[in-house]
This record gives C-alpha cells, sequence and structure tokens, in this order.
C-alpha cells in the first residue's frame, strides 16, 4: 500500500505503511530488527543528559551530591555567556518600545518609581505610558541604579532556548532574569529567594556576600549556586557588572503529595462540628480521613503526576502560528532542527518520542528517521531515513506540528 499523500488523521494511530520504509511496501525488517533492541544512540539518550546544567556546575554528580538544595558553591567555567546576552541586546531590547514589567531600576536596595525611567507613547491609536525611556534609564544608570530585565526567556531567543533546555534537564520550572549594574553600586539589598539561583557571570565583576560562603568576586564566565533561602548581597567596585540569574523553582515531595491529596474526595469534606473538643466521638472521622491520605500517598501515581502537573509548568511551547505558516511550504530540501530535548524508545513495537509533558508514538518504519534526527539534530526533510518522500513529510510536519522541530529559515538562492 503506498504512503498517503496528504498529512491527515492521527500520525500515532496510522499504520505502517502510512510511514511506509523507501522502497518497501511494508514495514521494513531491517529497521525492526536494528531497533527491537534499543540502539546505542537511542539507549545513549534514554539516560539522564545535563549538558545545559554541566555548562553552568561542571560536574553535575557532585553538584547534586553536594550543593543542590544543601549549600552554595561557585564554579569557574573559563567560558564565557555572552553568547546568551549582551549589554548590547539589553540597550536593543529598551529601544524597541520594551514596557514594563520588562524592565525596572533599583538603587542601594530601593526600587526607584517608573516615572523616573519611562515616557508615554502613541501606539496602535493608543497612548502607553509604561514605555522605557532609553536616556532616562541611562541617566539613572549613571547615577548608581541598577537596570533589573524580568523574565528575558519570553523576549530574548537565546535565553528562551536555554532556559527551556535547562528545564527540560531538571524537570524544574526556570526563569531568567538580569542585572546591569554601575560602577561602585549595590542594586538589591542583602535578601532571601524563594526560589534556588545560578547566577551566569557575563561581564565585568561583581563581589558577592553569601552566607556560607567566603567573599568572593565574580567575574566573565563565573558560576554562582545559591540555594533557596541563603542570604546573600551583591555590589560593584571599580566596574560595571552585567550578571544572568536563572531562578529554579524546585518541585518538592510535599508538592507531589499535596497535588495528589486534593484530588481526593474523603478529603475535601469538613471534619465535624467540635471535632477538636470531643475528640473521643469524633476519633473514626479523623482516622478514616488520615487512613485515606495515607492510602493516596502510598498509591502515588509518580508518572501521571509528572505528565499532568509538573511537566506542564515547563512545557516548552510549540508556535501555532508559524507551523501553520509553515506546514503548506516544506519540501524534501526543508531543514528542520530540534527544539527540545526529546528521548526515543521503543515500546510494544511503536517507536515512543519521549518529550516533557507526552508521549508521542509512531510506528516502527519511522525508528531510523528518529535516530537521524537525534544523532545529527538538524537535517533536511530528506535526510530522515528510511522512509519514502511522502511518509518524510507526514512524519516531518508532524514534529513541526507538536513543537519538537522548528524549521530552519531557507537559505537565500542565487540569481
Amino acid at each position: 500500500m503506498a504512503a498517503p499523500k496528504h498529512d491527515s488523521g492521527s500520525f500515532a494511530d496510522r499504520a505502517h505503511a502510512d510511514l511506509a520504509p523507501d522502497g518497501a511496501t511494508g514495514t521494513d525488517r531491517a529497521t525492526l530488527e536494528g531497533f527491537s533492541e534499543v540502539s546505542p544512540a537511542v539507549a545513549a539518550r534514554g539516560r539522564l543528559r545535563f549538558s545545559v546544567l554541566e555548562r553552568c556546575v561542571g560536574d553535575v554528580d557532585e553538584f547534586v551530591r553536594s550543593h543542590w538544595g544543601r549549600a552554595p558553591m561557585v564554579h569557574r567555567t573559563g567560558t564565557r555567556f555572552d553568547d546568551l546576552l549582551s549589554a548590547g541586546v539589553i540597550v536593543d531590547l529598551l529601544e524597541l518600545a520594551a514596557r514594563r514589567p520588562l524592565f525596572r531600576m533599583v538603587r542601594d536596595g530601593s526600587t526607584s518609581p517608573p516615572s523616573a525611567y519611562t515616557r508615554s507613547v502613541r501606539m496602535g491609536g493608543v497612548w502607553a505610558s509604561d514605555v522605557a525611556d532609553v536616556d532616562a534609564i541611562s541617566r539613572e544608570f549613571a547615577a548608581g541604579a541598577t537596570l533589573v530585565m524580568q523574565s528575558l526567556e519570553r523576549w530574548h531567543p537565546a535565553l528562551r532556548a536555554f532556559v527551556a533546555a535547562l528545564s527540560d534537564e531538571t524537570s524544574h520550572a526556570t526563569q531568567a532574569n538580569a542585572y546591569l549594574t554601575p560602577v561602585g553600586s549595590t542594586g538589591l539589598a542583602a535578601h532571601r529567594d524563594g526560589h534556588d539561583v545560578l547566577v551566569l557571570h557575563v561581564d565585568g565583576h561583581k563581589t558577592w556576600t553569601v552566607a556560607g560562603l567566603p567573599t568572593v568576586e565574580l567575574g566573565p564566565g563565573d558560576v554562582m549556586y545559591i540555594p533557596r533561602g541563603v542570604r546573600h548581597s551583591a555590589a560593584t567596585a571599580s566596574q560595571s557588572s552585567l550578571h544572568i540569574t536563572i531562578g529554579i523553582t524546585a518541585v518538592t515531595g510535599l508538592d507531589l503529595v499535596k497535588r495528589s491529596l486534593a484530588g481526593v474526595a474523603e478529603l475535601q469534606a469538613p471534619l465535624p462540628l467540635g471535632f477538636a473538643r470531643e475528640r473521643t466521638d469524633h476519633a473514626a472521622s479523623l482516622a478514616a480521613a488520615l487512613a485515606a491520605a495515607v492510602s493516596t500517598a502510598t498509591n502515588l501515581d509518580v508518572d501521571r503526576f509528572v505528565d499532568a502537573d509538573v511537566s506542564a509548568d515547563r512545557r516548552p511551547a510549540a508556535s501555532a502560528l508559524r507551523a501553520a505558516f509553515e506546514l503548506d511550504r516544506m519540501d524534501d530540501d526543508t531543514v528542520i532542527a530540534l527544539r527540545v530535548d526529546a528521548g526515543t524508545r521503543i515500546d510494544d513495537g511503536m517507536v515512543v518520542v519521549d518529550l516533557a509533558d507526552r508521549h508521542l508514538r509512531m510506528p516502527m518504519s519511522a525508528a531510523r528517521a528518529m535516530e537521524a534526527l537525534q544523532q545529527r539534530r538538524s537535517l533536511s526533510v530528506r535526510d530522515l531515513a528510511g522512509l519514502n518522500e511522502s511518509s518524510r513529510l507526514v512524519l516531518a510536519r508532524r514534529l513541526v506540528r507538536e513543537g519538537v522541530v522548528d524549521v530552519e529559515p531557507a537559505s537565500p538562492r542565487s540569481a
């Protein structure tokens, strides 16, 4: 049976012929045999990989063992982070009519009034009063105020990709702020954060005072990890400074239990009136409620919780608009690139792609194509191995719609 000409219906429910091996009319036996045991390349990806975290903290095993959630640390990477952000990028964002709350300014622990660094601009017939006034921001900066850029993962592509990858690796939600501090200044007062922090130092130097560490100066390429609740402060001396703060909102075991118990009907009913005054009379009701809680916690479906709750908080947003625009333009020469770190495995005769929030199932005939994609990270549709042209497009379009891959910009054609 020939491969279909159009991309329609549920990808997961298609027969093997819907992704027909190149030059074959049914399931390619070599493909099945080659993936009856997961290939070494795919098996390696099945193990936890921490390439982004490793860039930040070095030895991940040592970080987990000695520091994660426990103690602060400093790691000198010997490289730089200016591929993620620079002062020039910040200026560009501000000049492109950035609006609050993307940015704010603080000086010596106090937040400056927005009126000191914003202006009103007419946009589409409406006046917006919270637009960045770059000249005023420059004056405030020269007077000692720190410029704070907030939630940059929503605005800057490089940090968006970095934060998404870090969230995927760690299974915890992350976000990115940046702090541009002038010479001889303190931005925020000493404080404790309600989340874990990775400080990625981009430019200049800054002296940090962190509980549990000696006073330390960070320069370009240095990283500091600060656990939740650890008091810290920082100041510049003879150089201005730019650093990125990656906030990690860690999911705890208590979070998991609370979310699970929230769905137990027996625990939603109010306790009897007077239960605290006549505990003996209400002992059975209290015991039943506690027994329901213990039973639920003991039989907790961790996979369901992770898929439905935790992963939803860190799901990389796929652009439905971009996909809708690009799908009908795709052909064998289209270049696609992985946008998420998706593991591939074989389960019950199907190729399964494990994403942060869901699992994509596809026929075994897609195994070689998915391995090629994961090995090379970026390739043309024609290089999706083992499939004919029509089936390659079916697979590529589905991966675009699901947000697994992005379509790379086409190279300019010579005249």
